[in-house]
């Protein structure tokens, strides 16, 4: 048997917690302005979600690190789910473009998660369900299953696989994200209103220290070196007050080169099922007994 599929999902599922932590995202480079958002629908209107303009704010101007995080958490308040996409390109990292689509259901704590993929030419599926992660690929039929089962709740078994549960989980928790913020914000700046494939989303540029970001989501000293002393990255918010886009850069400290990231959401309140695949379609990482395997 090849370790080729199972490695390639584990990079695939690791890039996707990468992107939707953010965490590594680089100071240096500006993010993509020109990534595309749908506009607010009927199914996403937050109710009472405060807008993200006041009409007086210009273009540059610092906004006060509790103003944009009570924005912040209010356009997640009462959300019970959202769509979500995401985008990787670039040579940073080492990493092949991938593509990806999904679903997030915000009512469980922490939140479930389901997407497909296209990770260098291959299309696969992650699911987050309870603290467990299933990854799905059609390579996978030689090992007599559809899914691979890793119970990420378990430290023992996340570490044979070099993956950090706190990517998946917490990136993914606007509660802790909001944590993030307290924790770590040196500044964020008013980036004007954009026009963005006819969605007017506001745009807030937001410059946090690395080292404060790495202690609070519990990054290992080692990775904490990697990164660089500020991570930035845009949150475009629409009329509604909601998270619409997240644009980041993903440093690769030994090239110099960056990847790109561009996340979307859309959809919020929309009817959202994710579940755990069929038993009898799964078979557990530990079965393999294939040891540590990291990512290449």
């Amino acid at each position: 048997m090849t370790l080729l599929p199972v490695r390639r999902a584990i990079a695939a599922a690791s890039l996707s917690a990468l992107a939707v932590t953010g965490l590594a995202a680089c100071g240096s480079d500006d993010t993509t302005e020109d990534a595309s958002a749908d506009a607010s629908s009927e199914s996403s209107e937050s109710g009472d979600a405060p807008s993200a303009a006041d009409g007086e704010r210009a273009e540059g101007d610092a906004v006060p690190t509790e103003e944009f995080i009570a924005l912040y958490t209010a356009a997640y308040e009462g959300q019970t789910s959202a769509a979500m996409s995401m985008e990787l390109s670039g040579a940073g990292m080492g990493a092949a473009a991938m593509t990806a689509e999904g679903q997030v259901d915000l009512t469980t704590a922490p939140p479930q998660l389901a997407m497909s993929m296209d990770y260098a030419g291959e299309a696969l599926d992650l699911r987050l369900v309870d603290g467990v992660m299933y990854l799905g690929s059609a390579a996978f039929a030689d090992l007599g299953a559809e899914w691979l089962r890793v119970d990420i709740s378990d430290p023992e078994a996340a570490a044979s696989l070099g993956i950090d549960p706190d990517q998946f989980t917490q990136g993914l928790d606007p509660d802790a994200m909001v944590a993030l913020f307290e924790a770590s914000v040196e500044s964020v700046t008013y980036g004007g209103e954009q026009d963005v494939e006819g969605a007017a989303l506001e745009r807030y540029d937001v410059v946090m220290d690395g080292a404060a970001a790495a202690a609070e989501f519990g990054v290992t000293e080692q990775d904490a070196a990697a990164l660089p002393e500020t991570l930035e990255y845009a949150v475009f918010l629409d009329a509604d007050g909601l998270v619409r886009q997240l644009d980041m850069a993903l440093p690769d400290p030994a090239s110099g080169e960056d990847s790109t990231i561009t996340i979307r959401f859309d959809d919020y309140g929309s009817d959202v099922t994710v579940e755990a695949p069929a038993e009898d379609t799964t078979i557990d990482f530990a079965e393999l007994g294939l040891g540590e395997l990291t990512t290449p």
